[in-house]
Formats: C-alpha cells, structure tokens, sequence
C-alpha cells in the first residue's frame, strides 16, 4: 500500500476562529471537470512491471499498484528501504490505457478499494507517470496516461474488470490483460547479489552521488544492472 509514504502530519499554529479567521472572505476552492477516456493507440503490448511488497498473496495483480523499468529509481526512492520483496510481473496487454485510478489495501477486509472510473472504462489498464510528474497539460489524462514517460516512467494498475481468464485472449469478453508469468525476489538478496556482480552498495550514502555522476534519468545502465542481479539471484515464490 502506499498509504504510509503518503501519509502527513501537520502541525498548524497561530490558528484563528469566529471573525478573526476571515474565513468568510474565503472563495471555495473548485477543480476543473475532468476528462475521462481512453487512449487512441488500441494494440496488444507485452510489459514487464514491478511492485515491492512486505508480503501479500502471491501471484496476483488484480488492483495493486506497479511500476515499469524507466520508473525504478524513482519509486524505490519511497518503498526500496522498507520493503521485504521486489516482485515481476510479465504481462499482455491492451494499450488502449485509461485514467489512473488509485487502489490502496484494506487490511481489516483483505481487500484493493480503488476509486471508481465510469463503465465503459473500468476494465481498462490504467496509467500515469510515475508521481504524476510528467505529461502535457491538454494532453488525454494531463500527466501521462498516454504518453511515453520516458524520464520518470510510469505508473501501471490492472482492474479485476479487464482480468483475461484462462484460455481467453486480449479483447475475449471484453477482457484487457493477461498474466503470463511473475516472480517473488528477496530485496536483499537481489543487492547483496547486486553489490557482488558490481562493487556498489546501493545502501550506502554515496550512492546517489554515484548514480546521478554516471548517467542520467531514467538511469538504464543501472536498470540494467539490477536486472542483472535478479537473473543471478534465486526467486524465493514463482509461477509455475
């Protein structure tokens, strides 16, 4: 879940009630509607995404927030030092992506809650740029939803409404993406590996003065280097 990197605490002082607030020359404040579609591009893709856990039920993805390659260095910024787990997912999928919607854990129900999009496009692959933070204002969805997202990669979300069932094909039923195949990794394991294969030890302080002097974002040589690292370390759960 990614409620606790998105959690705050405030502290408010000097806090004035009654007339001294003037809060009554306050003007509400109003977001612009929002557009919700789809985009253009209708193909069938393979995509590999990831998503760090502290341990959950494996081999599912239905509603649970991933991430692709370009967007690792930035996400592991928030879930990296805390998580236990490092999964892959490889998948098929329709890049007809609709608008982001947020899905996050309820563990007193044992369930995804996400926010609703409307019918026609609750079963579509949602996505966004990796904290929102690229997209042209205009563009469909503004921050990504169709664009490459090149620098600070992507978001990726698959509803249980667009789930291909066994046997089905992308578009059978209306369906949008299939499973193919997923692997559980130990973090540390991976960066022990990691650090072996190449003399880095990404825990470290100096470590992001060492990424950021040899290469810029979305920083592919170190992708690839921890790619490299998981194909050397032992998956601790994998599909079969």
């Amino acid at each position: 879940s990614n409620v606790p990197v998105s959690s705050h605490n405030l502290t408010f002082t000097e806090i004035r009630t009654g007339s001294a607030s003037r809060a009554s020359s306050l003007q509400p404040t109003t977001c612009p509607p929002q557009k919700h579609a789809s985009c253009e591009a209708s193909n069938i893709s393979y995509l590999q995404v990831l998503r760090f856990s502290h341990g959950e039920p494996w081999g599912h993805v239905s509603d649970r927030d991933t991430f692709d390659w370009n967007s690792f260095v930035l996400t592991s910024a928030g879930f990296l030092g805390s998580s236990q787990y490092l999964l892959t997912y490889n998948l098929e999928v329709n890049t007809s992506y609709g608008p982001w919607r947020e899905c996050d854990y309820n563990a007193a129900t044992n369930k995804s809650v996400c926010t609703e999009l409307p019918a026609h496009l609750a079963g579509l692959v949602s996505r966004v740029s990796s904290e929102a933070l690229s997209g042209k204002p205009g563009v469909l969805g503004d921050y990504g939803q169709c664009e490459a997202n090149d620098v600070v990669g992507s978001w990726v979300l698959f509803p249980h409404q667009g789930k291909c069932g066994a046997g089905q094909s992308i578009g059978d039923q209306g369906c949008t993406w299939k499973l193919m195949s997923w692997k559980v990794f130990e973090v540390k394991a991976v960066f022990k590996t990691f650090e072996a294969k190449f003399g880095i030890d990404i825990f470290s302080p100096s470590f992001a003065a060492w990424l950021t002097g040899s290469e810029t974002a979305p920083f592919r040589g170190f992708q690839q280097k921890v790619q490299a690292a998981m194909m050397d370390t032992p998956a601790v759960h994998a599909s079969a």
